[in-house]
């Protein structure tokens, strides 16, 4: 039986103030597309965010990002497959890369809306996330 889960790679990240994250998935079968959202403490500024390569085919993914972390404090992240050859995949991989900057010295978290947080197989339905885990950023 598979036990899908979603992390933030690495787990902690100490004493820096611009930073990458790459959000992966584990154990996951035929997943066509998925809705992540971020919470992003108000310290944080996002640069940019980029797919990873765990739904390329022979066409990258459709990744749209929606920052809203100035209002909300949150970062929404859509991505699917659109490769012809690659409808849905299975395994471990790294979904996207999101790169930031910590505006203060406070340690913090950013970690996963588990109840905005979805995978679709490629006929639509949900695959159970069973675990997610976020990162906190240290500040010694």
């Amino acid at each position: 039986m598979w036990l899908s889960s979603l992390t933030i790679d690495p787990k902690y990240i100490i004493n820096k103030s611009t930073s990458s994250i790459d959000i992966k998935v584990k154990q996951v079968t035929n997943l066509t597309s998925a809705q992540l959202v971020l919470n992003i403490p108000s310290n944080i500024t996002i640069g940019s965010a980029t797919p990873g390569a765990f739904l390329e085919g022979n066409t990258g993914p459709l990744m749209i990002t929606t920052d809203n972390t100035s209002s909300n404090g949150t970062l929404s992240i859509s991505i699917t497959s659109l490769s012809s050859d690659l409808q849905s995949a299975s395994g471990d991989g790294t979904l996207a890369t999101v790169n930031f900057t910590n505006n203060n010295s406070a340690s913090t978290s950013i970690t996963f809306d588990d109840s905005n947080t979805k995978f679709l197989d490629n006929n639509g339905n949900a695959i159970t996330i069973n675990q997610t885990i976020g990162v906190f950023l240290v500040v010694e």
